[in-house]
């Protein structure tokens, strides 16, 4: 068997809005493609767009909204159609694209086959660099009959208007995009009138799957439900929306007096004394897990102590809090108000000095051991109180086997076939003839070779030392052997005699005399 993977398909939405004015009309249809960075599929056609038409069409891709990176719109005739809006379903709310295929860019452009304006042959859209989603509560006063206009401000102080949030009702997420910076520092939504406005949430959306958390920090403790409201000389005339960078969970205890019904108001204070303030933990009760929310100016890593302040005399009872360094991942700290360091404490108006403020820190070292001392190990064995063993026995138990049968004395006959003799003779030799190595060699082709030359350098060396013209005079040793003055003739050649054994004797090749002297 086999199997293939298939990437699961996912409805991709787009929003044409037609503009009202020029040539906004068209008679031919329109053939929409959207593009991620690795695939690409086509929508729903759009036919013959209208002045002020709006047309959604969708489109099954293999990629999810989150992962569109361009919507393009090829010109099929050359009467032209002016786009005043492009809008990417995503996350339950319409953002607007920008088209990129006219410069500056804009959120309105032509599609138009035009031999003098080939940047509208085609009309090319894109996410903003900039985009943050605003979500209204379900209740309260959370739907307005106002425009709102975010203003985005960078971490160096520019600032640029994002798109405009129509009349949001409850329960509607809202987008405002700007195509201006990316270092995004915080956002500021102003009232335009009193009638009010809750936010359940906003976010900044940083990329793929990736939305921080936006905090109200103009609210006393910061909020993450913001209210804007335009009552002149409140506090909710304007939200100011700024990303979290962290966040700390604080656990009651499940017992004593571990609920309040006040809203304390944690500070983050850094390692060079800045301090921040988290969103509030409004009346805690027991056994309950709480997070606050900082947007500070620092990062956690940068983080020294978190400090909270008693709100009055019923006190509240801290079992653990951690303060989570990474997403997913949680360091517990400890409360250093009390000696020794622990890990929980209590925060209380009229109790012990201590207690008026909870101080949370990293851990040095390990937390002191307030478990009970363990039990000691017995010096000695416990008796030894089991039945003595079995003795092993003496003798081995009769053998009951069935005596061993006998081996055969004599082999069996071999019911083999005999073996097939070997050939006498080498099967015939059936290859081809070997070829003949050749009677002469080949032709030298070298070229010829260069002549030894007839006579040797001259010779450069130092003349050598002549060889003496004279032997050294010979002074051999004298002849012991001969005696003096005794010589005989034989063969017409004179012989010296020589002692042997005490007689003379004299020899040449031909004949030998003995002489035996008186």
């Amino acid at each position: 068997s086999s199997c293939a993977w298939h990437a699961s398909a996912a409805t991709v939405r787009i929003r044409f809005t037609t503009h009202t004015s020029g040539s906004s009309d068209s008679g031919h249809r329109f053939y929409p493609r959207i593009y991620s960075a690795t695939s690409n599929c086509a929508t729903g056609s759009i036919n013959s767009p209208g002045s002020g038409d709006v047309d959604t069409v969708s489109a099954s891709c293999s990629f999810s909204a989150e992962d569109v990176t361009q919507v393009k719109v090829p010109a099929p005739g050359s009467d032209g159609w002016r786009i005043r809006r492009v809008d990417l379903w995503i996350r339950d709310a319409w953002m607007p694209l920008w088209a990129v295929n006219v410069s500056p860019r804009a959120f309105d452009t032509w599609v138009d086959v035009d031999p003098l304006e080939p940047q509208f042959k085609t009309g090319i859209f894109e996410m903003l660099p900039l985009r943050v989603m605003v979500t209204t509560q379900t209740g309260g006063h959370s739907q307005s009959d106002g425009e709102f206009k975010p203003t985005f401000v960078s971490t160096t102080g520019s600032t640029c208007a994002g798109t405009t949030i129509d009349v949001p009702d409850q329960g509607d997420s809202h987008w405002s995009v700007a195509g201006c910076f990316s270092n995004f520092d915080r956002a500021e939504i102003p009232a335009p009138n009193n009638d009010g406005w809750s936010i359940a949430s906003a976010y900044h959306h940083k990329g793929r799957n990736n939305l921080v958390r936006l905090v109200a920090v103009n609210e006393r403790p910061p909020t993450l439900t913001p209210f804007i409201d335009g009552n002149s000389g409140s506090i909710f005339e304007r939200s100011i929306l700024r990303p979290v960078t962290f966040r700390v969970r604080i656990v009651t205890q499940n017992w004593g007096s571990a609920e309040s019904s006040y809203t304390y108001e944690p500070k983050f204070i850094s390692k060079s004394g800045t301090v921040c303030s988290g969103t509030g933990v409004a009346s805690p009760r027991r056994g309950s897990s709480i997070w606050s929310y900082g947007a500070c100016t620092f990062p956690v890593s940068e983080l020294d102590r978190v400090e909270i302040s008693n709100k009055g005399n019923d006190g509240w009872d801290i079992n653990s809090l951690f303060v989570e360094i990474a997403p997913g991942i949680q360091i517990q700290w400890w409360a250093v108000n009390e000696s020794p360091p622990k890990y929980s404490t209590t925060v209380d108006g009229d109790g012990a000095s201590r207690h008026r403020k909870c101080i949370y820190k990293v851990p040095d070292t390990e937390a002191p051991d307030t478990d009970a001392p363990p039990t000691p190990f017995p010096d000695t064995l416990a008796p030894d109180t089991d039945a003595p063993p079995t003795p092993f026995p003496d003798t081995l138990a009769p053998d009951t086997d069935a005596p061993l049968t006998p081996f055969p004395d004599t082999l069996a006959p071999d019911t083999d076939a005999p073996p097939t003799p070997f050939p006498d003779t080498l099967a015939p030799d059936t290859d081809a003839p070997p070829t003949p190595f050749p009677d002469t060699l080949a032709p030298d082709t070298d070229a010829p070779l260069t002549p030894f030359p007839d006579t040797l350098a001259p010779d450069t060396d130092a003349p050598p030392t002549p060889f003496p013209d004279t032997l050294a005079p010979d002074t051999p040793a004298p002849d012991t052997t001969a005696t003096p003055g005794v010589k005989v003739s034989i063969a017409g050649a004179t012989v010296p005699g020589k002692d042997v054994n005490g007689e003379m004797e004299f020899s040449n090749s031909e004949a030998v005399l003995t002489m035996i002297p008186e």
